[in-house]
């Protein structure tokens, strides 16, 4: 990537080569203007080495434009002169950086000059936050790519069909059920991802896990159980629950245990 000052001196030496001039007389050109420059000053320019202040990047297109008329003590004409953007590559769609963080293209920069281009827009600038923006938009589309084809193989997997419009609403439903605790502790225990265990559910009863083990304990309780007895009813017929998925979640691939880490070992210091 080239940066400003590099691409500035390449257009300056195409200009005054065009013209058929030496570096000496474009640094006696820019001296009329004031311009404490000499050759060297004008071969550093050229290379990219040096670069301008505001006030000479306004001062050089003048020089230029004298340069080119050949004609000492001579005023230029408006007509026909040289602009600050003429400095600028003729490639407008062409990327510069203009500082070590931030480049633009040559045609937002002619258009910051007043040049006859397009209008300047955000697109015309390449920014750390544009970047950073790029990068955080290319890690979210293919996250959302990784978990729709994810889930349309949980689905073809479960329902042993695709997914369609129709499909939606049960599928909204089971995204739902897989936030639930019940579902999420059963899903770690059998080692399946918890919306996979909410589809074989929905298929299964029509309802959510959950749902299915509180009709069926209602169906069993009396009275007013002790705190400790309900834990047990629920538990017990949770198991019973997922005994009757298992069919429905044999197809889908079981996650790995993690292992545990082995404890750091502490070494007594030895004298």
């Amino acid at each position: 990537m080239d940066t400003f000052s590099a691409v500035l001196g390449q257009r300056v030496r195409a200009l005054r080569k065009r013209g058929g001039k030496r570096q000496e007389e474009l640094a006696a050109a820019a001296r009329h203007y004031g311009l404490l420059w000499s050759r060297a000053t004008v071969a550093a320019l050229e290379t990219g080495r040096r670069r301008l202040s505001v006030g000479e990047l306004f001062l050089l297109p003048v020089a230029l434009t004298r340069l080119a008329l050949g004609r000492p003590g001579k005023e230029a004409p408006a007509s026909g002169a040289l602009l600050v953007a003429d400095l600028l590559p003729e490639r407008e769609d062409r990327w510069v950086a203009i500082t070590p963080r931030t480049r633009a293209r040559v045609r937002g920069l002619r258009a910051l000059l007043g040049a006859d281009a397009e209008p300047i827009t955000e697109a015309d600038f390449d920014t750390p936050r544009r970047r950073q923006t790029r990068i955080a938009q290319a890690a979210l589309k293919q996250s959302i790519h990784r978990w729709s084809t994810q889930t349309d193989a949980l689905w073809r997997r479960i329902m042993g069909r695709p997914l369609t419009g129709a499909d939606l609403p049960t599928f909204n439903e089971a995204l739902e059920d897989a936030d639930r605790a019940v579902e999420q502790q059963a899903a770690r225990g059998l080692r399946v991802p918890a919306l996979a265990l909410a589809l074989a559910a929905r298929k299964r009863w029509s309802c959510s896990l959950t749902e299915q083990r509180d009709r069926r304990l209602a169906e069993e309780l009396r009275g007013h159980p002790s705190a400790r007895r309900l834990r047990g009813l629920r538990g017990h017929h949770t198991r019973a629950l997922l005994v009757e998925l298992r069919p429905l979640l044999r197809a889908v691939p079981r996650r790995r245990r993690k292992r545990p880490r082995a404890p750091m070992t502490r070494f007594a210091r030895t004298r």
